[in-house]
C-alpha cells in the first residue's frame, strides 16, 4: 500500500540453494607414519602399523549428519559427532585407497580421497 491507498500484490517462487558439505583428510598426510605417528616428511602417506584417520566436515546451516571412511571402495566405519575419526587397525599391505564422504542433514554429500600405502 502507498501513501495514496494504493494496494498492489504480487507472488514468487523462490528456490533456496545450500552449499554441499566440505570435507577434509587431515590425517594421514604425506609422510612417513609409525604407529600413528608421523616421523619423517615422504611424497606420500606410508603408514606402518594402525592409523588414526582424522577429518574435518561441515556444512552451514544444516550441519553434518554423519561421515564415511572406506577403504578400497568398501565403507568400514561411520561417525556421527566431530571430531571425526576412525582408527585403521586391520593389517593390510601396500597400495589403498581411503576415501572419506561427509553427509549433511538434507542428504547432500562431498567425498574426498587419497592414495597410501599401508604396512600391518
Amino acid at each position: 500500500t502507498d501513501n495514496t491507498g494504493n494496494q498492489s500484490s504480487d507472488t514468487a517462487t523462490v528456490t533456496i540453494t545450500y552449499a554441499y558439505p566440505t570435507v577434509t583428510i587431515t590425517k594421514p598426510v604425506n609422510g612417513l607414519y609409525f604407529f600413528n605417528t608421523r616421523i619423517l616428511p615422504f611424497p606420500k602417506p606410508v603408514i606402518i602399523g594402525p592409523i588414526t584417520i582424522e577429518v574435518t566436515a561441515n556444512q552451514i546451516p544444516f550441519g553434518i549428519d554423519h561421515v564415511a571412511f572406506t577403504i578400497n571402495k568398501h565403507v568400514r566405519f561411520t561417525d556421527t559427532e566431530a571430531p571425526y575419526a576412525w582408527t585403521w587397525n586391520t593389517p593390510t599391505f601396500f597400495q589403498h585407497t581411503i576415501t572419506v564422504t561427509a553427509f549433511d542433514r538434507t542428504g547432500k554429500s562431498t567425498s574426498t580421497s587419497i592414495s597410501v600405502s599401508k604396512f600391518f
